[in-house]
């Protein structure tokens, strides 16, 4: 039986096994968990400066979360 895994896994790459698959998803899902840290500790730290300090370095405490999603 030939099972098409485009069908169920269309995210995988043609010729991938299955341990591949997974290995990239985890991979993924690290990167994820990874950004969505680095995120909370960006927020965290510019919310701990003063209005007068982030007025230094050009950002409104309203801009916060926008400014850590860019870096």
């Amino acid at each position: 039986m030939n099972t098409n895994y485009a069908l169920l896994a269309p995210w995988a790459m043609p010729g991938e096994g299955v341990a591949s698959m997974i290995s990239r998803a985890i991979f993924r899902f690290v990167e994820r968990v990874d950004a969505h840290r680095r995120y909370r500790r960006t927020c965290r730290e510019l919310h701990a400066l003063t209005d007068s300090e982030l007025d230094d370095i050009g950002v409104l405490r309203a801009d916060i979360e926008a400014v850590a999603r860019c870096c």
